[in-house]
């Protein structure tokens, strides 16, 4: 990515626009990204954080056909495990060559757990939610 936009600590930039939006939560504001393509540009809905999306959530596809949006919706439960087992040897690779960081949100102790399951419930995470054991 050339970019990555934090939906939880910045107003939705407008005035710009993308080859690609890659969105992991969708929830109410996925309308609102879906207008962020360029001409032939892509979204990719690979999560759903944040809840369903609005009933009008996919206006934007029709209302901008001339540019040729296209919608991809994409999930690991779709694969079978060979290539998931393929594709976690190549991050666990990355990783360690340390090419690859993860995104940390939040650390919450186990005894806390409810208060990171209603952390991830409405779509607050940017990154990882990690439970700490002890």
């Amino acid at each position: 990515a050339t970019r990555v936009f934090d939906r939880t600590r910045a107003a939705l930039l407008t005035d710009e626009t993308y080859d690609v939006v890659i969105d992991t939560v969708a929830g109410p504001s996925l309308e609102q990204h879906l207008e962020l393509l360029r001409p032939n540009g892509r979204y990719v809905l690979c999560g759903g954080a944040a809840g369903p999306p609005g009933p009008d959530a996919f206006t934007p596809l029709l209302r901008n056909i001339h540019k040729s949006p296209t919608l991809i919706v994409f999930s690991l439960n779709s694969l079978e495990p060979q290539d998931l087992r393929r594709s976690w040897k190549r991050v666990t690779t990355l990783l360690r060559e340390d090419r690859l960081s993860p995104v940390l949100d939040s650390r919450f102790p186990l005894a806390q757990a409810d208060s990171a399951l209603r952390h991830v419930e409405f779509g607050r995470p940017f990154g990882k939610v990690v439970l700490l054991p002890g």
